[in-house]
């Protein structure tokens, strides 16, 4: 076993980041090396016993897309959560529920208006206090649809959200335009932005949003327990303990003065831990480097079923994948099994559907009710001919001039060479041509999501799959933001949240109702009808899903991650014994 999968997106559950997210990723080019440095001087409060010692993280990569809105990589998400603090006015706690978050005293759930009462004390990295104006200006920035648009992102707050108004300095009140059932998590857990880092040397002429794409993309500004103090793009971020953070939802305050997130490659991560030159590699799949890191005496892991999956995801609208017979084909032309034995080794297991086994409504009997695929040529035959497809001299299934001829984009290595693996021969076993490419992991995105921001053209539509994984961050599941048939969009023009493409009337139908159900039955009943539909007609490839290690230091005590609370929300409690 030689595989790590080190690439995977996050989508917000209750789709807290999903539904604002632009889902683009930075083009990072390796030869080019840019630093950015953040210094701020501060005093340190007389009261705050000053932390020690430095904690160094191995990672695959960064983008540099520090604020919500432009880039979907966990990587970068876990430096957000350093800055900002673990989510919003309310946050994911480690027992996987919404808690008012550190800013916030309390709030009042009024049915269609929430009225927050915010803490007073509370400041930035940089001394400045946080008022009402940061919360307002906050919403203000995501719910400006045009602004946001014109740089490459994209919002659905003002589809459920009326108005944020100002009752006081430490009050706010949320007017909403639609209550559904994950409100809690898509409209209350954006990380509150700095008025006053924006504002302060922003151009009369550009927006807000303009200027943090341009200027402080890589430079955010939160009241986070770390702040940013140096990103070398494609090598790491250092971020150092904030003296102004009072605490997490439970208090918690960091005894690590010093977070180093460094990049590093799949190829030598193990042994980059193992030598003591990082202390922590996270979400780590491959056999070989758990057993590794376990023979250890020096270093200890945490493992927990993983909250998400990986995946083969179609463009439904293009080319021959657009076709459901053909998808049905792909999946009965891949064996998951075959493909998990060379990736994951002994901690995977295939799923059936676009979800999390973490998920309450993912029950045992629900899961058996799904078509199960698994490679069979007989079925691969029996789809494709019933719906006209015949095998042409080359031994490539055809119809109409057009041949079941499947280019694949992977982000790494290893995922070519598992998918090169199970698919040889795959025109004499099943009549299906697949070009499996492994390119950079940010183009890959670029294709994927159909739209360009650092400089990939993709003005030529080339891939009809993509290999990836994606992870859920929140205990409830809203679909709408990334599978919705209205957040399709115009290939080129604008990134996709739906990044599938697949539109359905009757996946639609079941989404809205998720949304709109008021009590669990129906919209645990809504969400089984969805991925039921979805198991049917394919629109992507569920691969996997694993058993996920956290492996670090043995000096390391007190990191607790899970399926929803990771290492970058678990090192606040942690302590360092050097």
């Amino acid at each position: 076993m030689k595989k790590l999968l080190a690439l995977t997106l996050v989508l917000g559950l209750s789709l807290s980041l999903g539904a604002c997210t632009r889902e683009v990723e930075k083009i990072v080019e390796v030869e080019k090396e840019v630093e950015v440095e953040v210094e701020v001087e501060v005093e340190v409060p007389v009261d705050v016993v000053e932390p020690e010692g430095t904690v160094r993280v191995g990672n695959t990569s960064f983008n540099g897309q520090f604020f919500d809105g432009w880039g979907n990589s966990s990587y970068d998400n876990n430096i957000r959560k350093l800055v900002f603090g673990n989510g919003g006015l309310l946050c994911i706690g480690e027992d996987a529920k919404y808690h008012a978050n550190f800013m916030v005293e309390s709030y009042e759930d009024n049915g269609m208006e929430f009225i927050f009462h915010l803490k007073q004390g509370i400041q930035y990295s940089t001394g400045e206090e946080f008022t009402a104006d940061d919360v307002i200006y906050t919403y203000a920035f995501y719910m400006d649809v045009e602004a946001l648009t014109a740089v490459g992102s994209s919002t659905s707050l003002p589809e459920y959200l009326e108005s944020v108004e100002k009752i006081d300095e430490y009050t706010v009140k949320f007017n909403l335009k639609e209550r559904i059932y994950t409100t809690l998590g898509t409209v209350f857990t954006y990380y509150i932005i700095s008025e006053d880092q924006i504002e302060e040397f922003r151009p009369a002429d550009i927006t807000p949003q303009q200027h943090v794409y341009d200027s402080l993309l890589s430079q955010p500004v939160g009241m986070g327990p770390y702040k940013l103090e140096q990103y070398a793009e494609g090598q790491f971020v250092k971020l150092t303990w904030n003296p102004y953070y009072k605490g997490n939802y439970a208090g918690d305050v960091p005894s690590i003065r010093n977070v180093v997130v460094r990049v590093v490659s799949d190829v030598t991560d193990i042994d980059e831990l193992l030598t003591n030159n990082i202390d922590i590699l996270a979400g780590i799949v491959d056999e070989d480097k758990i057993d590794a890191a376990k023979d250890s005496a020096g270093h200890t892991f945490n493992n927990y079923d993983r909250h998400g999956y990986g995946h083969i995801t179609f463009h439904n609208d293009f080319d021959v994948t657009k076709y459901k017979e053909v998808r049905k084909a792909i999946a009965y032309a891949t064996d998951r099994r075959a493909f998990i034995a060379d990736f994951l080794g002994s901690y995977g297991r295939p799923v059936q559907g676009p979800y999390s086994t973490n998920f309450s409504m993912v029950t045992p009997e629900f899961e058996a009710s799904l078509i199960n695929y698994q490679a069979d040529a007989d079925k691969v035959a029996e789809v494709l001919e019933a719906e006209g497809w015949a095998k042409g001299d080359d031994g490539i299934y055809a119809k109409n001039g057009e041949k079941l001829i499947i280019n694949v984009a992977c982000g790494t290595k290893s995922w070519k060479d598992s998918f090169a693996l199970i698919w040889e021969g795959s025109v004499e076993e099943y009549g299906i041509q697949f070009n499996v490419h492994h390119i950079d992991f940010a183009v890959l995105l670029d294709h994927y999501y159909g739209f360009s921001t650092y400089g990939t053209d993709v003005s030529e539509r080339k891939y009809h799959a993509f290999a990836l994984a994606t992870s859920f961050n929140g205990p409830d599941f809203d679909g709408y933001a990334n599978w919705h048939s209205d957040k399709v969009y115009d290939f080129g023009a604008q990134a996709s949240n739906n990044s599938s493409r697949f539109e359905d009337a009757q996946a639609d139908e079941y989404l809205m109702n998720m949304r709109q159900a008021t009590t669990y039955e129906v919209y645990e009943e809504n969400y089984q009808a969805w991925v039921t539909l979805m198991n049917d007609n394919m629109p992507l490839i569920p691969m996997y899903s694993n058993d996920y290690h956290d492996l670090y230091s043995s000096k390391l005590e007190n990191l607790n991650t899970g399926p929803i609370w990771g290492w970058a929300d678990g090192i606040v409690k942690a302590t360092l014994n050097d």
